[in-house]
């Protein structure tokens, strides 16, 4: 058995992982009630952690168009940003 002996920073970054886990929990736990109340009863998929991958696409085009041809999403409307979306992922 090894024995370990903690430093004054081990005590500090586990309780900064506690907090963020915490912190986490708290977001998860308030976006599902955003959900059920926006619903008022009707079916509604909530699956966490999907939106990250379209907001990352989101910057990533964005920053792209931008590089590109200067111009931003508003400039295109949604209808065009999304052709230039879909246009990125079949690369």
């Amino acid at each position: 058995m090894v024995s370990r002996s903690f430093g004054p920073g081990d005590l500090s970054r586990e309780k900064e992982r506690e907090g963020k886990a915490r912190a986490h929990r708290l977001f998860l736990f308030l976006c599902l009630v955003d959900c059920r109340n926006r619903m008022k009863g009707l079916t509604v998929l909530y699956a966490p952690g999907y939106d990250h991958a379209g907001i990352s696409t989101q910057s990533v085009v964005e920053k792209r168009l931008w590089k590109d041809e200067k111009l931003t999403k508003h400039d295109l409307g949604r209808e065009k940003f999304l052709e230039k979306v879909m246009i990125w992922k079949d690369e």
